[in-house]
């Protein structure tokens, strides 16, 4: 995590983490490089995922 980064979380500035982004079927999923929570990219751009841990997707590895 990026401490530079973190208060900008609290106003709900994410940025993803590049280096830990990947391809999930029709969307791109990394996660916050201040806070780490869950991001998710779609036809709306990058955003928080708003999916429950129960909701989300497992991929296989």
């Amino acid at each position: 995590m990026k401490l530079l980064q973190l208060p900008r979380c609290l106003f709900g500035v994410h940025q993803r983490d590049r280096r830990h982004a990947r391809h999930d079927g029709p969307v791109m999923r990394s996660h916050c490089t201040g806070c780490g929570k869950a991001m998710v990219k779609d036809v709306r751009g990058w955003h928080l995922d708003s999916a429950t841990p129960d909701e989300a997707p497992t991929t296989s590895g």
